[in-house]
């Protein structure tokens, strides 16, 4: 992956907040780099120091499922 398509790929990640949300196969189609695997795509973004959105791996819990999630937690400690 050439310099100025890894440019073009960073500012096509913050060019705006819906972008930041993105899977990395969106970002890909995105950025007009169809022909580039996600694999070369995530390497390129760290290179830029551009990380994963953790939401990705572990989702942000709302308050609802947060409280169920400390309910379920305490209870088994109780048990």
């Amino acid at each position: 992956m050439t310099e100025e398509q890894k440019d073009h790929l960073v500012n096509t990640v913050k060019r705006d907040f819906s972008s930041h949300r993105m899977k990395l196969v969106d970002i890909r189609r995105e950025a007009g780099l169809s022909h580039v695997g996600d694999g070369t795509v995530f390497r390129a973004l760290v290179s830029q120091g551009i990380h994963a959105y953790h939401e990705e791996f572990k989702p942000i819990l709302g308050p609802e499922h947060r409280l169920k999630q400390l309910v379920s937690f305490y209870s088994a400690l109780i048990l």
